[in-house]
């Protein structure tokens, strides 16, 4: 199979892993990451895809096989935003705060606001942001969480997602919680 019929058939196999649930959902996934394992040279996109089927599934040691294949596509091509987005929140599902934010610093945030929808870069944002107030570094934090705030209050409503993370590292005290509060509140109602 040439490269171009391959990454076909590929994304094809991707569109009905994402457009499944449940069992199916499971079963699709299974037959992707086995597909993924037929590929003579896989690139870096094959190895971010493949660490990204299993990281959606939600199975038993899911951080544990997913991170080391997004590292594969970083080895790869250390510039591909994508593996190095779900390489940051591997470590952030883990905990590991200081490495997802040193992963998170290091994705293309240009490429990111050009090729995906807004969401993600907003969610970036606050990803970086609660990763910084997890480090004990609060003023970094509400710089990110005031962008977070600004983007809200200007961007289309269909475009965001709401805040999670701020609410989960932040006092419900703090000035920004109210600020988020409002700003989210403005946003969806």
């Amino acid at each position: 199979m040439n490269q171009e019929s391959y990454k076909k058939d590929l994304y094809k196999k991707w569109d009905e892993f994402w457009g499944s649930d449940g069992e199916q959902e499971i079963k699709l996934g299974e037959s992707l990451q086995k597909y993924f394992r037929s590929v003579d040279e896989p690139d870096a996109e094959d190895y971010y895809l493949w660490g990204l089927s299993i990281y959606t599934l939600n199975q038993e040691n899911v951080l544990e096989n997913s991170h080391p294949l997004f590292g594969k596509a970083l080895e790869i091509d250390k510039a591909y935003y994508l593996a190095r987005l779900y390489s940051a929140h591997c470590y952030h599902d883990k905990g590991e705060y200081k490495e997802a934010l040193s992963e998170y610093l290091k994705v293309d945030q240009d490429l990111l606001k050009k090729e995906m929808p807004i969401w993600r870069w907003v969610k970036l944002l606050e990803q970086i942001g609660f990763c910084y107030a997890k480090l004990g570094q609060l003023s970094e934090a509400e710089l990110y969480f005031e962008k977070v705030v600004n983007l809200y209050l200007t961007a289309d409503k269909d475009e965001l997602v709401q805040v999670q993370e701020a609410y989960e590292c932040l006092p419900p005290e703090h000035p920004f919680v109210s600020k988020l509060k409002e700003a989210e509140d403005e946003h969806f109602s």
